[in-house]
């Protein structure tokens, strides 16, 4: 465990015990700076160990959609009328306005039971955007092979 109780040797922050450089870039500080060199440089560090901040990141980098499917969240439903063709729009109750609806974030590698605080399980490059009929099926698919591994453990 390091300063920001993290894992040792932490990938996004490899310069954390180093004196006198920023943690990510390791650039040399100066003036009252003790830990980073700049706002980015920290955001770097949020944005890869905090749940919150993770997700959101990782959407932002799938552009809102789901990596499996193309699915941008937002419901989608035929109108039809009676003297027109019928059309795929998106529903009046939908809020435009929230880009998330209907995509959730999943870990990549699962976690087991040890929630979703502060920690290095949340680097972006282990979390992915999905639909939640995706995030469920992959869900499943994981517990499935959790069991699946316990069982050929247990006997």
């Amino acid at each position: 465990m390091s300063r920001y109780g993290l894992d040792d040797g932490c990938p996004t922050l490899p310069f954390l015990d180093q004196p006198g450089v920023c943690n990510r870039c390791g650039t040399r500080l100066t003036g009252r700076r003790t830990q980073w060199c700049s706002s980015a440089c920290e955001s770097v560090l949020r944005e890869n160990h905090d749940w919150n901040l993770a997700r959101r990141a990782a959407r932002k980098r799938d552009g809102n959609k789901c990596v499996r499917c193309g699915h941008t969240g937002i419901p989608r439903v035929f109108v039809g009328h009676v003297d027109a063709p019928p059309e795929i729009r998106t529903p009046a109750w939908s809020s435009r306005n929230s880009r998330e609806w209907g995509l959730e974030v999943n870990h990549i590698t699962p976690r087991e039971g040890r929630g979703y605080g502060w920690g290095c399980a949340h680097h972006l490059d282990g979390l992915e955007t999905l639909c939640k009929p995706c995030h469920r099926d992959e869900t499943n698919n994981q517990a499935a092979e959790r069991r699946s591994r316990q069982q050929r453990e247990a006997g």
